[in-house]
């Protein structure tokens, strides 16, 4: 028994949606670029000073920028608390409002303002084990085990016997008619594989996995987003269409 929001907290901490796990997930994607060969090295040797060093803006490297695209594209599917994504790249005008070339300063702190943005609201794609697992988890493909059983009560029997009663009558007091503000719209009764398989599809929305294409480049496959299955179409059969009076293309017929 407990709350459905606290048990989906912890699942989030579990799979790095949020506290320290996301942040070490998100580490790999905020270090610079290395060099896979070795034209890549020849050019950081011969122009080892760049604009954006010179000016002191943000690293953003090519898995940065490639998972903060796929963010945008899939943002309408990533359900998450702290919002979505709407620009793979910082905004920069050319000019003022009064015509004017932008100021410089003011670019800068706009570059540093959305890469605390990225910081903020980009979630880390797991590992390739971890997404297997969690997906499998939410579509029902892999069996659960169930919670893990609590551990035996370190007291003498004697003493359980004399509070026996106590216990009793706290219990009933506890469990009698529980009234629905007590125990809130989220509570759960009974841990059941119904119950986990609902809350790791709402954390498998918010999970993806990274892999790279024939070409080197990062691409990204999100989890099923939440109610997938109620947006499929629904196949009418023919004699409900005949009792609905509408034709094959749903349309009320004559």
């Amino acid at each position: 028994m407990g709350e459905s929001k606290a048990l989906k907290r912890v699942l989030d901490f579990t799979y790095g949606r949020i506290g320290k796990p996301r942040y070490s997930l998100l580490q790999e994607f905020f270090e610079p670029d290395t060099p896979n060969s070795h034209t890549e090295l020849q050019s950081l040797q011969d122009h080892p000073e760049s604009l954006a060093k010179q000016r002191g803006w943000p690293v953003v490297s090519t898995k940065l920028e490639a998972l903060a695209k796929s963010h945008v594209r899939h943002g309408n599917m990533v359900d998450s608390s702290r919002g979505t994504l709407k620009r793979s790249t910082p905004e920069i005008p050319s000019k003022n409002a009064w015509g004017r070339p932008f100021p410089r300063k003011r670019e800068d702190n706009l570059r540093l303002k959305y890469h605390g943005t990225l910081k903020q609201r980009l979630l880390p794609p797991l590992p390739e084990a971890e997404w297997k697992l969690l997906k499998g988890l939410a579509t029902g493909k892999m069996p659960w085990t169930g919670p893990v059983a609590c551990r035996t009560p370190a007291i003498e029997m004697n003493k359980m016997a004399e509070s026996g009663s106590e216990i009793a009558s706290l219990a009933d007091v506890l469990i009698a008619e529980p009234h629905k503000k007590q125990l809130g719209s989220g509570h759960i009764r009974s841990i059941t594989p119904r119950v986990m398989r609902r809350l790791w599809s709402l954390v498998l929305m918010q999970c993806s996995v990274m892999r790279q294409d024939p070409n080197g480049r990062s691409t990204f496959e999100w989890g099923m987003a939440h109610g997938e299955a109620a947006r499929r179409v629904r196949v009418v059969s023919l004699k409900d269409r005949r009792l609905m009076n509408v034709n094959s293309a749903g349309r009320h017929s004559c």
